[in-house]
């Protein structure tokens, strides 16, 4: 089946990049198409995010609204693994949002605003013509193919890149992602049979209305979340590991080990899990005719593995330059690089930042990590400036307080330093990322 169509836009993949970008499109009055490969939107999608407070009003997006929001813990604690030593964290930069939700939400408003949304429709392949991507095949549930073409075409459906991974070989876009830069995760937010509570079932730490973030649950590189609220009866589990860590386990063994300390625990309310990339940001996530957003883009902060944040400001930025290469129709490379540019020297700078210190992570032991929150090296102010994605202070205040609370730990200390010093050199060079493709 071949249906000639026109759009100046083309997105491939309805979740927070492909939402986002649609919604900033429609307002800037262009004709967008949106193809998710699920039946209804966000389907797959149905999981609680953690996302930095600002970045709604950085992407230029609705805040959600009060439906789309998850509660918020009474206190905060970050854990060593052995969850011996807790240190609270105050002053939590993150809003809890549910994914679905606030996916839906704003596809509602971009299609009022007159976008075409098509569900159950999977893009496979760019359509090229002359060395310029001109649209995209795609097919239906049951196999039915269509070629459906646009001014530019937008590659948001995630880790596994479907469009950009089959563009030519000499634009450098095609890059696959390295199996030691995936990380997997889910989360679970499980009811609380209240006839089956009682206080001695509710084993140390856990308490309510406080959440736990244990560090190294499963290798230097993991995480395992802990939030009990007894109020409103749920306990919301995220893990997160690299599938070599600590052995085979699936992040669903992880959750199924915490639940065994909790038999009060009732059915999934909500629930899913994935891989997602932990690695510097694509250098070239752009081509004649075409352009990759969020994960498909490595646009994922590798500090803590929520791409959430990044895709919708990536989002902000694309369709700014996608409305300017419209109105002076030109939609190759050189036209499209201000996204490229604009990304990399601000929120992909801090990716790449975050990258080097992930790396680094990754060749301690985990008793190394440990050692460090029980020393104070890494702590309250640290925790903070990783969930805003902000770079370490470098003042001498806060270079000889490290030093007085570590001293007993100097070789971690200089680790810790030297990684901070590559992480900032990193940092730097793509904050010099060229302004213009040549």
């Amino acid at each position: 089946m071949t249906d000639q169509r026109d759009f100046d836009l083309i997105i491939a993949g309805a979740g927070p990049a492909g939402a986002a970008l649609a919604y900033r499109m429609a307002a800037g009055g262009a004709s967008v198409l949106l193809l998710e490969k699920q039946e209804a939107p966000a389907r797959d999608r149905n999981w609680v995010v953690d996302v930095e407070e600002g970045c709604f009003s950085r992407a230029n997006i609705p805040f959600p609204t009060k439906d789309s929001l998850w509660k918020k813990p009474r206190e905060h604690f970050l854990a060593t693994s052995d969850m011996q030593t807790m240190i609270e964290i105050e002053r939590v930069p993150l809003v809890s949002v549910k994914n679905d939700l606030y996916i839906r939400e704003v596809l509602n408003r971009a299609v009022n605003a007159g976008i075409t949304l098509m569900c159950g429709r999977e893009a496979c392949s760019p359509i090229l013509n002359r060395d310029c991507v001109v649209g995209l095949e795609s097919r239906d549930s049951s196999g039915a193919k269509e070629k459906i073409y646009a001014r530019i075409v937008a590659d948001c459906t995630g880790i596994n890149a479907a469009l950009r991974t089959r563009t030519p070989d000499h634009w450098r876009m095609n890059e696959s992602i390295e199996p030691e830069d995936v990380v997997f995760a889910r989360r679970e937010v499980r009811s609380v049979r209240k006839d089956l509570l009682s206080e001695e079932m509710i084993c140390k730490p856990y308490r309510d209305g406080v959440r736990i973030d244990r560090s190294g649950a499963r290798g230097p590189y993991s995480i395992e979340s802990v939030f009990l609220d007894l109020k409103d009866l749920f306990v919301d589990i995220l893990v997160g590991a690299k599938p070599d860590a600590g052995g085979k386990r699936t992040c669903a063994e992880m959750i199924d080990t915490i639940i065994d300390k909790m038999p009060f625990t009732g059915e999934v309310l909500y629930g899913g899990e994935g891989p997602i990339p932990i690695r510097s940001p694509h250098n070239c996530p752009v081509g004649n005719g075409i352009i990759s957003i969020g994960d498909s883009a490595f646009q994922t902060v590798p500090i803590h593995g929520s791409g959430f944040a990044s895709a919708v400001i990536a989002a902000e930025i694309a369709a700014r330059n996608i409305i300017h290469a419209l109105e002076i129709k030109r939609y190759d490379r050189k036209a499209l690089w201000t996204y490229v540019s604009e990304f990399a020297r601000g929120r992909g700078a801090l990716i790449a930042y975050y990258d080097v210190i992930r790396r680094s992570v990754d060749k301690m032991r985990l008793s190394d990590i440990d050692r460090m929150i029980r020393a104070g090296i890494i702590g309250q102010r640290e925790t903070v400036t990783g969930l805003s994605v902000r770079p370490f202070p470098v003042s001498p205040v806060y270079l000889a307080g490290k030093i007085i609370r570590g001293y007993r730990h100097f070789p971690l200390l200089v680790r810790f330093g030297i990684a901070g010093v590559r992480a900032k050199m990193e940092y730097e060079k793509y904050r010099k990322y060229p302004k213009y493709y040549e």
